[in-house]
């Protein structure tokens, strides 16, 4: 049978495990760990998408390297890719500064992804990528000022199906066939 104190220590057991658990309260030091691991993410993210343009890795964050130096390390990787940031140097431009002068990188970075600076225009480099179902996607990019290279130099040998991928097309959308093309 059971007694009363018996009754009264199980209600006991069952009272602490209801009770909630203890609430951690993040200490400063904490949050600004997080914010800043958070800050990290949000610029390797952003950089992975230009370097991947470019077939290349993000450099890596040196050890005690603060958040404002890492992104002038990734801005100063990716200047020779610009056509208006190439000469210059950010290690010395203020943090309230830089944030204008770092967006205008990437913009210029990925908008010239078609023509690396370290091509010359009758050179091609082909730059393997994966695309969002992790397959690996082979694209071909030339220096800057090669207007119509690959085309001039490729066309004949891409199969009909692939070739309409590098065609131009006039003012009415009509596709420009080469001259090799025609029957």
């Amino acid at each position: 049978m059971n007694t009363d104190a018996d009754i009264a220590l199980l209600n006991a057991k069952i009272r602490a495990a209801e009770k909630p658990a203890a609430v951690h309260v993040e200490s400063e030091a904490e949050f600004q760990a997080r914010a800043d691991r958070l800050a990290l993410e949000m610029v390797r993210d952003r950089a992975r998408s230009v370097f991947a343009e470019y077939g290349r890795p993000v450099p890596l964050r040196d050890v005690g390297e603060d958040i404002l130096a890492y992104r002038k390390k990734i801005v100063r990787a990716l200047q020779p890719e610009t056509t208006s940031y190439a000469d210059r140097d950010v290690r010395s431009v203020p943090a309230e500064l830089f944030s204008p002068i770092e967006q205008k990188v990437y913009q210029e970075a990925t908008a010239n992804r078609w023509h690396p600076s370290d091509l010359k225009p009758d050179q091609m480099r082909e730059v393997v990528k994966l695309d969002k179902a992790g397959r690996k996607v082979s694209e071909f990019v030339t220096g800057r000022g090669s207007k119509g290279f690959f085309k001039e130099i490729y066309a004949e040998h891409i199969a009909p199906g692939v070739i309409s991928a590098i065609h131009q097309f006039d003012a009415d959308g009509n596709v420009i066939i080469p001259p090799s093309r025609k029957a």
